[in-house]
């Protein structure tokens, strides 16, 4: 599944860089459904997240990895779950441009891939709650950066 989100925020691109992809650990309240977050390098995380698509619920934990940095313009990142009987292994990539009026154009792509118990919900059902949950951690971004930055 792939989603793609672009916005604009008028903040410097730098400025935007510095504050937010340099400190992962800002963005993690941002994220849905996480409870634990840890920081094991500079460039490895783990997290843990509370999952609950129709029947099925419970938790999965993430290893996400830096593994592309340009500053300040894009930053790559790789994650691999497990839990509940399943497998989400997904690549997002942060592009920041800058605007001619000095704002930044902030876009956010990701391709995830789920296998296991999940998928058995259906490939509708999925779709929709990974858009919502996809969706939530866009606006949140694009809300704490505003709020943030000014």
């Amino acid at each position: 599944m792939i989603f793609e989100k672009t916005f604009e925020v008028p903040v410097p691109r730098e400025k935007l860089w510095s504050s937010f992809v340099e400190h992962p650990e800002l963005l993690i309240p941002l994220l849905p459904d996480c409870q634990e977050f840890e920081t094991i390098s500079e460039n490895e995380y783990k997290a843990k997240f509370k999952v609950g698509i129709s029947s099925i619920k419970g938790t999965m934990n993430f290893q996400f990895f830096v593994i592309e940095k340009k500053s300040p313009s894009q930053i790559k990142l790789k994650g691999h779950g497990t839990g509940i009987s399943s497998v989400i292994d997904m690549e997002s990539i942060i592009s920041l441009e800058n605007t001619p009026d000095g704002s930044t154009k902030v876009l956010l792509y990701s391709d995830i891939k789920v296998s296991g118990l999940i998928v058995s919900v259906g490939t509708r059902l999925l779709h929709t709650f990974t858009e919502k949950k996809v969706n939530e951690l866009y606006k949140s971004i694009k809300e704490d950066i505003e709020r943030s930055c000014f």
